[in-house]
C-alpha cells in the first residue's frame, strides 16, 4: 500500500516465518525471515480469491481479546 496511490501490488511470497505489524487495525509492517521467494505483481493481474491465504478461516469467537486470553484453556 501507498498513502497517496492506494494498493501498488500483491506480494505472493513464502518464507520460514512472517511477522506482522498491526497497528489500529491496519497493517503497519511485515518482515519475511529466512530467505523468502515471492514476487510482486501489480493487483489487477490477480484474482480475487487469489489474494487470500488458502485454507484460512477466521474464527473470532476464540481469538484472543487481551494478553491473558492466550493463556486460557478451553
Amino acid at each position: 500500500m501507498d498513502d497517496d496511490t492506494g494498493l501498488l501490488g500483491v506480494n505472493a511470497g513464502k518464507s520460514s516465518s512472517i511477522d506482522i505489524f498491526v497497528n489500529d487495525g491496519k497493517i503497519n509492517e511485515i518482515i519475511e525471515h529466512g530467505n523468502p521467494d515471492g514476487k510482486l505483481d501489480p493487483p489487477l493481474l490477480n484474482l480475487p480469491e487469489k489474494m487470500k491465504l488458502a485454507g484460512f478461516t477466521w474464527q473470532d469467537s476464540i481469538r484472543p481479546r487481551n494478553k491473558s486470553d492466550i493463556f486460557r484453556k478451553d
